[in-house]
């Protein structure tokens, strides 16, 4: 049987366990939680003006070692703003960034359609970038995106001192260097260090607030005041600046107090779960040894057989988070990504590997 996005969705709200991230709720009950935090009987901003979006974002801007900070409906709207003030700056059209960013793969090519901008791909779509990537780096771009962590690639980072010297190196050379920290909470364990020490290498920073805290959705774009000032206008020349941001930014605070102190021990349940997993035959993690609370796993199996075993599972066992295999170059090897949350934390480690044992041989 194929089984649609919305085929899979309908199994998946059934389930009471999830592998994958922290969960599903329904809209219902999200919003049932929502209505217990105390800031949801507070007045709510208007078209981005209020004391207490005002203050979240100056805690976020804080935390992340900047000057200033705005809220954003999209990351995708946030990074291409910061993308256009700083190439109209320096008049000069070019943006760099990894092969895989997400600029490149999943937005349509909106760096050029909508601001006339021109790519410069740097380094391999296999691995991270390197020093002798931005070495050979032909046409100097004027902005440069680093991704923390590559989630294209199973979750990998840079290791600290090759980061900073990156990092350094570029803005030696006048570029404006720009985090995407769409995942960027969950790279504190493997660095050891505070998320403004991370963030505040960069010359402005991205962070999303649905992908790892679990909120509805929502980002923040950090950086100088000046910078941010001119970010404000051209959200509203992009649209972003709705009559409220309130269940956005209510949603994204109150995630934040709920998961933003359980990413060290997401970062070692995963270590123990991609230790017991790497052992089943036919599998291989990518990377070998996680670095975030993320990894790929590359199996040598069907993909519609592995797809029929995942919805198996959930329905005889209530357990989501296997269903959605992608396919790569091999056609006898497919690719799924296990994001490790609240979800998994709730299921024992030995439980995970029997599972995904299961999952691959049809057993279940």
């Amino acid at each position: 049987m194929t089984y649609t996005n919305n085929d899979l969705w309908k199994i998946r709200d059934t389930c009471t366990r999830f592998l994958h991230g922290h969960g599903y709720a329904s809209p219902q009950n999200y919003f049932l939680e929502m209505a217990e935090y105390p800031l949801a009987s507070q007045r709510p901003d208007q078209y981005g003006e209020g004391e207490h979006l005002q203050a979240f974002e100056s805690e976020i801007a804080a935390l992340l070692g900047h000057a200033k900070g705005l809220f954003f409906q999209s990351g995708t709207m946030a990074q291409l703003i910061a993308a256009r003030i700083v190439t109209d700056q320096k008049q000069h059209q070019y943006i760099g960034y990894h092969p895989l960013c997400h600029l490149e793969i999943h937005e349509e090519k909106s760096y050029q359609h909508l601001h006339g901008l021109q790519s410069v791909l740097i380094g391999d779509k296999s691995r991270l970038i390197t020093k002798q990537d931005l070495l050979d780096i032909k046409t100097l771009p004027a902005f440069v995106l680093l991704e923390l962590p590559q989630r294209e690639i199973g979750g990998q980072l840079p290791v600290w001192d090759e980061l900073v010297w990156q990092v350094q190196f570029l803005q030696e050379k006048g570029v404006h260097v720009h985090l995407d920290g769409a995942r960027l909470w969950e790279c504190a364990p493997f660095y050891q260090k505070s998320y403004a020490e991370i963030a505040s290498l960069f010359d402005s920073a991205y962070v999303s607030f649905y992908k790892g805290i679990g909120a509805i959705a929502g980002a923040a774009l950090v950086g100088k005041e000046d910078f941010i000032c001119q970010a404000k206008i051209w959200n509203r020349r992009h649209g972003g600046n709705l009559i409220t941001a309130f269940p956005l930014y209510l949603a994204a605070k109150k995630n934040m107090e709920k998961r933003l102190h359980n990413f060290q021990a997401y970062y070692a349940k995963t270590q123990d779960i991609a230790e017991a997993v790497a052992t089943i035959e036919n599998i291989e993690i990518r990377p070998s040894i996680p670095q975030v609370n993320m990894f790929h796993v590359w199996i040598k199996a069907d993909r519609k057989r592995l797809i029929e075993n995942a919805v198996r599972i959930a329905q005889e066992k209530g357990i989501w988070g296997l269903a959605h295999v992608a396919t790569t170059v091999d056609p006898a090897v497919q690719k799924l990504e296990l994001y490790i949350g609240d979800g998994a934390m709730e299921i024992a480690t030995s439980d995970i590997k029997d599972l995904l044992s299961q999952w691959i041989s049809g057993s279940c």
